[in-house]
């Protein structure tokens, strides 16, 4: 009989829990008995049409360096500087011209090439390849 009440009791809890939870349906309680059906609103036409949202303009923002320039000093006395942009993109600047240069694949360490020059690092070692003459160069810390 204990087992019998305290079932009965957990069932109650259980059925008030889920009903608080419950929310309020105003159509059911506006109906005059049980099993009367609520009355359904009436039909204004066509469903609504879905718009589309007008696409937001595209911004172009300043490209800004990953890092800040990076000075390199060759052993032909010779210095440049090169800017990475990301991880796929450089700028180098060496003897006084600008080259924009795209990453390619290298085994090991970064290497980028654009508008006829190369340049490739591993570490603080650097060379770079303009017009068929390779230049060996360290990277310097800027100051």
């Amino acid at each position: 009989m204990r087992i019998r009440s305290a079932f009965l009791g957990l069932m109650i809890a259980s059925a008030m829990i889920t009903a608080s939870c419950l929310p309020d349906i105003p159509a059911l309680s506006s109906a005059s008995s049980p099993h009367e059906t609520p009355p359904l609103p009436p039909h204004k036409g066509e469903p609504a049409s879905i718009t589309k949202a007008a696409p937001l303009p595209l911004q172009t923002y300043k490209r800004s360096p990953v890092a800040t320039a990076q000075k390199l000093e060759c052993l032909s006395g010779d210095s440049a500087r090169v800017t990475i942009y990301s991880p796929a993109e450089a700028v180098l600047v060496f003897h006084g011209k600008t080259y924009d240069m795209k990453r390619v694949g290298s085994p090991l360490g970064a290497k980028y090439e654009g508008g006829g020059a190369t340049y490739w690092n591993k570490g603080v070692d650097a060379s770079i390849f303009l017009g068929g003459t390779g230049y060996a160069c360290s990277i310097r810390p800027t100051n």
